[in-house]
């Protein structure tokens, strides 16, 4: 995990939770002063206490941040990264930064403007997201846990796609024929030509129509084939992009939750989102160019 790419949310979001000037833009309310300073207290830097529920927040509002302070080496850069922003803050707030540099007013104003405009949008995407996965919930946002033994074709460069095909297949036939439900791992240690599933028994996590190994190995047929196995059955042979695979399914069908299929689902229709919005905000609005040099070309 990248812990330097949370140093500006860590150094902006201390200083909304430790604003005490009154300034002309939001500044944080008291309902959340009074829950950041809840919670056993974790931390002491200088006279200031950080507590869980300030962690708590952090956890909330940035993305991977619960995953890097689950992890204990993780952590360790985070406490470092919480410590060196907050002291730099309060040297800025000994000098009173926040009311007497005007380039940091106009900074926070800006922020907070593309803060709020953002969430917004985000949150009209979710409205459309969150439709479209009750829609489809039990179908596109399904998965199932997957072991894989797989013969990659090999990019030589002299060999056609038929040949490769080829000699794939005829490697998985000949270890699909020893192949039952108790020996399945030990084969695919041995066998799969997946570095990273041979070192755990074949396991390649769970496959969903959202798995982007679908789009980029052309994974297609073999999730096809996943979704239509009972628990511990072993496929024949499968062609994908990418090899011949023979896979065992390892747990039941389950239904992935929002939270793990929203990434996928914002990408999917933020565009269209925000051109809906904003064609219709267009309508509603009346909007003059008091200017005449910044009114659009006409055609």
């Amino acid at each position: 995990m990248n812990i330097k790419k949370y140093a500006v949310l860590f150094f902006t979001f201390i200083g909304f939770l430790n604003c005490s000037h009154h300034v002309n833009t939001q500044c944080i309310t008291s309902r959340i002063e009074k829950n950041i300073n809840t919670g056993k207290p974790v931390l002491k830097i200088g006279d200031k206490i950080i507590y869980q529920g300030q962690i708590d927040m952090l956890m909330e509002i940035m993305p991977g941040f619960k995953a890097s302070w689950d992890s204990s080496e993780d952590k360790k850069q985070i406490v470092a990264q919480l410590i060196e922003q907050e002291l730099f803050y309060q040297k800025a707030q000994e000098q009173d930064l926040i009311t007497k540099n005007e380039r940091l007013q106009k900074n926070l104003w800006l922020q907070i403007r593309n803060y709020q405009a953002g969430t917004y949008l985000l949150q009209e995407v979710d409205k459309r997201a969150h439709q479209e996965y009750e829609k489809n919930k039990d179908q596109i946002f399904s998965q199932v846990e997957v072991k894989d033994i797989v013969f990659l074709f090999k990019n030589t460069g002299t060999d056609n796609a038929d040949d490769q095909i080829k000699i794939a297949m005829e490697k998985a036939q000949k270890v699909r024929k020893k192949l039952n439900a108790n020996n399945f791992s030990k084969i695919a240690s041995e066998e799969t030509e997946n570095v990273f599933a041979k070192a755990d028994e074949g396991k390649i996590g769970v496959v969903s129509w959202i798995d982007q190994r679908v789009k980029f190995m052309g994974w297609k047929p073999l999730v096809e084939a996943a979704f239509k196995m009972k628990k511990g059955k072993i496929s024949n042979p499968i062609v994908t992009g990418e090899g011949v695979h023979i896979i065992q399914v390892a747990s039941d069908k389950q239904t992935q939750s929002f939270e793990d299929s929203a990434t996928y689902l914002r990408t999917q229709f933020e565009g269209e989102v925000k051109k809906n919005l904003l064609e219709q905000m267009l309508k509603e609005s009346k909007i003059e160019y008091l200017d005449p040099v910044l009114a659009p070309s006409q055609k």
